[in-house]
C-alpha cells in the first residue's frame, strides 16, 4: 500500500496545528487590531502554504506514485468550519469573515487539484477514456492565489494532451503570457520558483513543438511586435539538456560518437536509464541500419524491463512509460524489418 504524498499531507496537518476549533477566540482580543493582523499573518501564510504544497504535489507527479487521500479529508474538513456569519463592524468579525473567504478559496483549490490529478491519471491508464472538457464552477472568491493554482495545473493539462494543432499552439503562447505576468507580479520567493517552473515546461512544449513548425519556428505578434520562438543549435545547449536531446533524436547522426559508446558501455549495467535506450535504437535503426545491433538492443531491453519488474517499481507512471517504452522499441525493428528487411535477406 503506498504512503500518502508528503506534500498533500503536510497541508493538512498545517491546517489542523493553524487552525483549531477555538483558533479566533484563541487570539489575545485586548488588543483588536493586533489580534486582527495575526489572525491575517496566519490566515495568508496558510494560503501561501497550501498553494505551494500542491503545486509541487502536481509539478512532481507524486500523485501518481503515492495516496492523496488527505485531499478529500482536508475538502471535508473545510465544509464542516464554513458557516455564514452575519457582517458588524468588529475587527473579531471581519477577522472571522476573513477566515470563511479562505475556507471557500481552500475548496476550490481542492477540487480544482483534485480534477487535475483524476485527469492527468487518466492518460496514463490503457484503454484511457478521451475528456473532452473540464467545467468547475467556483465561489465567488477570486483570491489572486487560486488563479495560480489554476495556472499550475492549466500547465499540466496541456502536457498531458500535447498536439501539433495551430489552436493548441495558440493555446500555449497564451497560457505562457499569462504565467509571465503573473511572474512579473509576484513577490514571494516559493511562488516565483513555481511559477518559474510552469514557465520552463511551457518553454519547452512551445520549443519541441518549433522544431516542426514552418522554417522551424512558432511566430506570433506579442504588443503589435513580431517575435519568434524557436530551438537554439543543440550543442549551445548542456547536453543532458532536453532541446538538445531532443534535436539529436530527430536527427541522430549528430550524436557524437563517444556519447554512443558511452551510452552502449551504459546499457550493460544493472542501472540504466531507459531512455538511453530508446536514443540507441534510434541510433541503429537511422544511422548504423544494422539488425545484429537491433536484436541485441532487443534482448538488453526485455532484460531490463524484466529486472525492472522483479524490483517492484509498480506504479501507473512506471506502468504506462513501461508499455510505451516497449512498444516504441518492437515497432523500431519492425519499421526497420519492412523497410530493409528485402536488402538483409539479400546479404
Amino acid at each position: 500500500m503506498n504512503m500518502e504524498s508528503e506534500y498533500s499531507k503536510s497541508v493538512i496537518d498545517e491546517f489542523d496545528k493553524t487552525f483549531k476549533k477555538t483558533w479566533l477566540d484563541d487570539l489575545n482580543w485586548s488588543s483588536a487590531k493586533k489580534a486582527f493582523l495575526n489572525g491575517m499573518q496566519m490566515i495568508d501564510a496558510f494560503r501561501m502554504f497550501q498553494v505551494v504544497q500542491y503545486s509541487k504535489l502536481l509539478l512532481s507527479g507524486d500523485y501518481s506514485k503515492n495516496e492523496t487521500h488527505t485531499l478529500e479529508k482536508l475538502y471535508e474538513k473545510t465544509n464542516d468550519f464554513l458557516e455564514d456569519i452575519l457582517p458588524r463592524r468588529t475587527l473579531k468579525v471581519k477577522l472571522a469573515l476573513e477566515f470563511q473567504a479562505m475556507l471557500k478559496c481552500m475548496t476550490d483549490i481542492i477540487r480544482l487539484v483534485r480534477v487535475c490529478i483524476k485527469q492527468s491519471i487518466k492518460r496514463f491508464e490503457p484503454n484511457k477514456l478521451v475528456i473532452s472538457g473540464n467545467f468547475l464552477s467556483y465561489s465567488e472568491s477570486r483570491h489572486r492565489l487560486l488563479e495560480i493554482m489554476k495556472l499550475v495545473c492549466s500547465s499540466c493539462e496541456v502536457e498531458y494532451n500535447f498536439s501539433y494543432d495551430e489552436s493548441y499552439i495558440k493555446r500555449l503562447l497564451l497560457l505562457r503570457q499569462y504565467v509571465s505576468d503573473a511572474k512579473k507580479k509576484e513577490e514571494n520567493t516559493e511562488l516565483l520558483t513555481i511559477l518559474n517552473a510552469v514557465y520552463c515546461k511551457i518553454e519547452l512544449l512551445l520549443g519541441k513543438l518549433s522544431a516542426f513548425s514552418e522554417n522551424k519556428r512558432i511566430a506570433y505578434y506579442h504588443d503589435l511586435n513580431l517575435e519568434t520562438i524557436q530551438l537554439d543549435n543543440p550543442d549551445s545547449y548542456p547536453q543532458d539538456d532536453f532541446r538538445s536531446l531532443f534535436q539529436k533524436y530527430l536527427d541522430p547522426s549528430t550524436l557524437d560518437s563517444d556519447v554512443i559508446l558511452k551510452w552502449q558501455s551504459n546499457s550493460l549495467q544493472q542501472n540504466i536509464a531507459m531512455w538511453q535506450l530508446a536514443f540507441l535504437m534510434r541510433y541503429y535503426t537511422k544511422v548504423t541500419k544494422n539488425i545484429e545491433q537491433i536484436d541485441k538492443l532487443i534482448e538488453l531491453t526485455d532484460y531490463h524491463n524484466e529486472d525492472s519488474i522483479k524490483k517492484g517499481n509498480d506504479n501507473i507512471v512506471n506502468n504506462c512509460a513501461r508499455r510505451s517504452f516497449l512498444n516504441y522499441m518492437y515497432n523500431s525493428r519492425f519499421s526497420f524489418l519492412c523497410k530493409y528487411g528485402h536488402a538483409i535477406h539479400m546479404i
